[in-house]
């Protein structure tokens, strides 16, 4: 049972030894020890074959460890309590396994019976796998601090400075060194036994595909998000070659070599219920289904590969040289995952790939198996990597289909090696095949019984199932109080759908499960399995928010938000911060053109943009492709009100080049009309400079109807941009205009709250103008619109119905309710609102349902629902805003909460760091951090 603890503000630390600069808020971290009598010593700690040190088992990434463990299969333990990252891995070396989680804690476990050995606390998200050279174990965190530990008890033996990483570190064992990838681009080579400094370059796009390492090891090989495979010199960071790729990222996974080839998988930008269906009629093309296994084979890969020749922009699967970076031909490898994620890599064994395909025969397709919106589920296969065919693996008894595993085409599916046993994670359950004797094993399952499936008859089995009932259940989903691994930690899944994969250690496998849970699992030794060790709570750990403050009482009046502007500039803003916002306006500005709107692809999702306005019917402007995508930053008002809001901090010379900007993109497209439509020598939809990194090969087919309207936010974006840049010609010309757009948007003032700042905005460019007739009606207007919005509850839930979730559900988790958030409307909302917004941004952060890491870039489903592969650019932007405008969160937390851009002129990157800058300074004390582990022994 957890004890409660006390939390103080003063807490005493010791003076942490580094071999880099330490930010403020980062200059303590906690040791923590469990009272458990550990069997280990010092000493004798170098990793064997029968180890899993590192991502992949190895520095090549193979994914496959000499270790067998036959069925039939025990739970030896389970552990349901932290919030791990699914695409991390757990690594395990000299009977020890350790893996981070997402509240900032760095946890060693027994790997023989799950016990808790140590844990290590920072502030911060631990987003990837862990390494372990000789005694040191490895990881590095969101902040940006890559950190040794030793491996026995725990103790920092270094900390250096490499930047925020979504990666796994890579152990070169020859050399003694440790490779970081960051998301800001640079690459680290570090000595391993104390963490110094050997080389590091920025190939100045975010990396986050963790790297991999030649056979040789003399090259390095990563990715970048700009969609290049990468091959660095390893001794030096020296850049040997670099490839473009296809698709829409090369996140989350890693490049795996065998011999002198090395092969990528990357996120495909078409909706992949799309590519699916295409994948059927491409394969049908070869004519009628021929029995015999090889001969329909033969003519469906000259499809596939005919297919994926002439439209590039579908291949999901590169082998390339890895001496020279040359494409190796065209693999016949069709997408077969689901939620638009970047597709599993492949396994090395017997000097030959095993990865999951498509075929119109296989395992499960001639099984009966279930399918998913498609005629041919995906296959198991072996490929030669001198030819890049694939042969289909056959189970012995075939075609009889039993369920030891099931592998749908849309499942995530995640090959790793047993010895000779091909193991498949693929979501819900783990199983695999002999490759040997071709024989089917079936391992566990998340659970046989799902709420979701029911009804649920006491004493009988659901009488409805989701699939076939599996061996070794390890979460009861059944919703039943005496199940007590139900309800199982929020939240259900951690970071995306991205599956890890089993790992195999000393005997045993680790499986890493849907809710964020890890399991040991062992053969079975006589009749029965006996219970398996439960693991809940880890003692000394305590994660504490930041809790609601108290309704703010104010005697403040209504007149105050119009009157009182909260955009005048900070006199002496950070220069770091001032910096970054010149970097990312001097990137935007540089163009000299139109930034056509950032296309993002992210599964189920819905495609309705902000502002929220069209010329007919009102609501939301819809643009997609084919129903699917999503699209940010086509507003010419959102433009403008960014730019002004950056304004005062840039240096002379980007103010001028910012000007001359603005003063173009004002008389290309008025904030004050409707977008063109069908206009090609006005496309604002398709023609221009792209924001993305990566190719948008279906730009051309990218439709807008009803066409976008201007929202009446963007009198507050012309009010900001003429007081900041001293020009009121604009508006003084195009008065009559404004007052039209305020006149038509008038009746629809209280349907969202940043169409308050619309009305704030125009009644201050009136008063400049001195039009006192438009300064009382705006008043009043105003006025009206105040005390409207003070019934939160009704603009939250109508915020959340306009701008669903996947699949039609209307949470709200992305806070469009403050959506366009501005400085005065932010202090309405704290001051007027009885603690009802404030309340709500807890809300939206805790619980079961919570966005906790909203604001890392690629965050992943752990807050959503439905079928998605990340969190939208809008949920950061929300919840940030939010944070720095209501609840008024200080400077240097804020600052912690500052994620990469999603591209070229990101708009609410923009926004944040002007917040941030505009924010007030921390007070000098050890911060507590929201989600910040707070412990106490």
């Amino acid at each position: 049972m957890r004890v409660p603890l006390l939390v103080s503000w003063v807490v005493l630390s010791m003076l942490l030894s580094t071999t880099a600069w330490t930010p403020p808020s980062r200059q303590f971290e906690r040791i923590l020890r469990s009272d458990f009598n550990t069997q280990f010593e010092q000493g004798g700690t170098i990793p064997t074959a029968i180890d899993w040190p590192q991502l992949g088992y190895n520095a090549q990434r193979t994914n496959a460890s000499p270790v067998q463990v036959d069925p039939p299969y025990c739970y030896v333990w389970k552990w349901y309590e932290a919030t791990m990252p699914s695409r991390a891995q757990p690594v395990v070396a000299n009977g020890r396994l350790f893996i981070g989680s997402g509240d900032g804690i760095f946890y060693a476990r027994d790997a023989a019976n799950g016990a808790p050995l140590w844990h290590f606390a920072v502030d911060t998200p631990i987003r990837h796998s862990a390494a372990v050279w000789q005694d040191v174990v490895i990881f590095s965190d969101h902040l940006g601090s890559t950190y040794g530990l030793g491996v026995v008890d725990g103790t920092l033996r270094w900390r250096q400075e490499t930047g925020s990483s979504s990666t796994a570190p890579l152990v070169d064992t020859v050399r003694a060194w440790i490779y970081v990838a960051s998301s800001d681009g640079r690459v680290s080579a570090l000595q391993a036994h104390n963490g110094a400094l050997v080389w590091q370059i920025n190939l100045n796009a975010p990396v986050l595909t963790t790297p991999a390492l030649s056979d040789d090891g003399t090259t390095l090989f990563l990715g970048t998000e700009q969609i290049d495979a990468v091959a660095l010199n390893a001794a030096d960071g020296v850049e040997r070659w670099r490839t473009r790729l296809q698709g829409q990222s090369l996140a989350e996974r890693y490049p795996v070599v065998l011999g002198d080839n090395v092969y990528y998988r990357s996120q495909p930008l078409d909706f992949f219920h799309l590519l699916l269906q295409e994948g059927d009629r491409v394969m049908d093309q070869a004519g009628p289904l021929l029995a015999d296994w090889d001969a329909d084979w033969a003519l469906v890969r000259n499809e596939i590969v005919s297919f994926l020749t002439a439209q590039p922009s579908k291949q999901t699967f590169f082998a390339l040289d890895g001496r020279s970076g040359a494409l190796q031909g065209v693999a016949p490898v069709l997408y077969t995952y689901g939620l638009n994620d970047v597709a599993a890599p492949p396994v090395v064994h017997d000097n030959a790939l095993y990865l999951a395909y498509r075929a119109r025969h296989g395992i499960q397709t001639d099984g009966n198996a279930v399918h998913v919106t498609t005629k041919y589920d995906a296959e198991l296969g072996r490929m030669d990597p001198a030819t890049l065919d694939i042969t289909g693996l056959k189970q012995r008894n075939f075609p009889t289909y039993n369920a030891e595993f099931r592998m749908t085409s849309d499942e995530n599916a995640v090959l790793t090696l047993s010895g000779d046993l091909l193991l498949v994670d693929n979501w819900e359950r783990l199983g695999g095949i002999n490759l040997t004797s071709r024989e089917l094993v079936a391992i566990g399952n998340v659970s046989n019984d799902w709420p979701e499936c029911g009804p649920w008859i006491p004493g009988e089995p659901n009488t409805i199932h989701c699939g076939p009932v599996g061996a070794n259940p390890f979460f009861p989903l059944s919703g039943r109080a005496e199940d007590l691994a139900y309800p199982f930690p929020s939240p259900r899944v951690t970071e995306g759908g991205i599956r890890s994969g089993a790992i195999v250690a000393q005997d045993m496998l680790y499986w890493r499960v849907i809710a964020g849970g890890l399991a040991g699992i062992a053969g079975q030794q006589g009749g029965n399995c006996p219970s398996p060790l439960v693991y809940t709570e880890t003692d000394g750990v305590e994660l504490t928010l930041l809790p609601t403050p108290a309704p703010v009482a104010v005697t403040r009046s209504l007149n105050d938000y119009i009157e009182d502007d909260l955009t005048t500039p900070v006199p002496f803003p950070p220069a770091d911060l001032v910096s970054r916002l010149n970097d990312e306006i001097g990137t935007l500005v540089a163009t000299n053109e139109h930034l056509m709107p950032l296309y993002l692809q992210r599964g189920f999702s819905y495609s309705a943009v902000w502002p929220f306005d069209t010329a007919n019917p009102p609501g939301p402007p819809v643009i997609s492709h084919q129903s699917a995508g999503n699209t940010y930053w086509h507003d010419p008002g959102e433009l403008l009100y960014t730019l002004a809001l950056a304004y005062p901090y840039l240096d002379a010379n980007l103010k001028t080049q910012t000007y001359e900007y603005v003063v173009a993109a004002l008389a290309r497209y008025s904030p004050l009309e409707n977008l063109p439509w069908s206009n090609s020598a006005r496309d604002w939809l398709r023609s221009g400079a792209a924001r993305e990194s990566y190719n948008v090969h279906l730009r051309a087919d990218l439709n807008a109807w009803p066409p976008p309207a201007p929202s009446i936010s963007s009198l507050y974006a012309l009010w900001l941009w003429s007081k900041n840049s001293g020009d009121w010609s604009y508006v003084t010309a195009h008065w009559p205009q404004a007052k039209a757009l305020f006149s038509s948007r008038k009746p629809a003032v209280t349907d969202v709250y940043a169409n308050l700042a619309g009305v704030i905005g125009y009644l201050r460019i009136a008063q400049h103008l001195g039009d006192t007739a438009a300064v009382d009606e705006a008043t009043q207007v105003a006025l009206a619109a105040l005390e409207d919005g003070k019934d939160f509850a009704r603009y939250a839930q109508s915020a959340a119905e306009v701008y669903l979730d996947p699949r039609g559900y209307s949470t709200g988790l992305s806070m469009p309710v403050f959506w366009g958030l501005t400085p005065e409307v932010g202090r309405y909302l704290r001051e007027q609102t009885q603690g009802q917004a404030i309340a709500y941004i807890t809300a939206k952060e805790d619980g079961d349902e919570g966005v906790r890491w909203w604001y890392l870039t690629r965050a992943g489903i752990h807050g959503e629902v439905g079928e998605t592969s990340f969190l939208a650019p809008t949920t950061a932007w929300s919840h940030f805003l939010a944070h720095a405008y209501i609840r008024q969160t200080d400077q240097e937390q804020l600052r912690l909460w500052l994620d990469r851009p999603w591209g070229r002129g990101d708009l609410y990157s923009i926004q944040k760091i002007v917040a941030t800058i505009h924010a007030e300074p921390s007070p000098a004390l050890v911060r507590h951090t929201l989600y910040a582990p707070v412990i106490s022994r």
